[in-house]
């Protein structure tokens, strides 16, 4: 196995990060300490089983009320010290537009929130989702030097010199048959080299060929997670304001 080369990488981050699980924890499943700007994820299970009666009937019965119902029963609970430290999965530190989001929130989709993948020592980075972002830097990286860019046309990807920044014009369909779900996957193969005459002379992408397959990179250390509020911001305003609660990792973790 002499032919590999290993590196050990340090990676900046230069802004807050999220990778996530698809995973959602709703208002039912936390409760803010607005105090020490922390919040606690909880095992409802466990909550309702220390629970008397007649406070579980209320907890329940403000949950079917919807989210805000339930963060207002939650609190409550833990301002009267009434939630156990063994219904506390774990505690996370929170930004101050996180906690104030919570807090003014009454929407169902503005009190969910995304988690990091965990491990038993903490959040960590995937290694594929670090991959995946050097291989779109390395995309652009490669029309930027050339001054060129993608057009999708007559059926195909082709490359024509950039009138400015160089871009990716998409398909103006919306993909349905198999072939159609494969231009994405000419794409790439297109611009990194690694497409190859096929079965009828018909380009295909050759996996053995890409640059990229080469490269594995192992997940990241355990790091500390942090919950913060993401604001999300689509270039013609069709998204503007949308905001994500998730736990990321700080600017400037390495």
């Amino acid at each position: 196995m002499s032919f590999l080369e290993r590196y050990r990488l340090e990676l900046e981050l230069l802004s807050p990060v999220h990778v996530g699980t698809g995973e959602l924890y709703p208002a039912y499943a936390y409760v803010p300490d607005l105090h020490t700007k922390e919040v606690h994820l909880l095992d409802l299970s466990a909550l309702l089983l220390s629970l008397p009666p007649e406070w579980q009937n209320t907890l329940l019965s403000k949950v079917a009320t919807g989210p805000r119902g339930a963060q207002e029963a939650l609190r409550r609970l833990y301002q009267e010290g009434r939630i156990p430290k063994e219904a506390v999965l774990r505690t996370i530190k929170a930004s101050n537009a996180f906690l104030r989001t919570v807090s003014q929130a009454v929407e169902e989709a503005l009190l969910e929130f995304r988690p990091l993948p965990q491990s038993p020592q903490g959040p960590y980075l995937p290694g594929s989702s670090v991959k995946g972002a050097l291989r779109t830097a390395w995309l652009f990286h490669t029309l930027v030097e050339r001054g060129e860019e993608v057009v999708f046309q007559e059926g195909r990807w082709q490359f024509r010199k950039a009138r400015g920044e160089p871009q990716v014009i998409p398909p103006k369909f919306k993909p349905k048959s198999r072939e159609e779900l494969l231009i994405n996957q000419h794409f790439e193969a297109t611009v990194l080299g690694y497409l190859r005459p096929g079965k009828g002379g018909r380009p295909e992408p050759n996996l053995y060929a890409d640059p990229f397959r080469a490269v594995r990179l192992t997940d990241s250390n355990p790091g500390e997670g942090f919950l913060n509020r993401i604001g999300i911001f689509h270039p013609k305003g069709t998204m503007k304001g949308t905001v994500l609660l998730a736990e990321t990792f700080r600017m400037g973790s390495k």
